[in-house]
């Protein structure tokens, strides 16, 4: 599956958002166990596409390396 069939998806699984977001599953499990992208339920954990461009919006220009320990980006 590739970047440009997914972007145009409603919901994604917990795998088809970390491709997306260029992360792995298990930080993705992460922000949304510590409520940072908040998933629904349906079959399997879901994420809306809407709810991906939200936290990528709010999290521009923040270090989430350590999600104990969020940081503005400092380069």
């Amino acid at each position: 599956m590739n970047i440009e069939n997914l972007y145009d998806e409603i919901l994604l699984t917990i795998p088809q958002a970390a491709i997306l977001m260029h992360t792995d599953i298990n930080k993705v499990r992460s922000l949304v166990k510590k409520g940072y992208i908040k998933g629904l339920k349906l079959k399997g954990l879901k994420i809306r596409r809407a709810e991906i461009d939200r936290f990528l919006k709010d999290a521009e220009g923040k270090d989430f390396s350590d999600l104990e320990n969020i940081k503005e980006l400092v380069l």
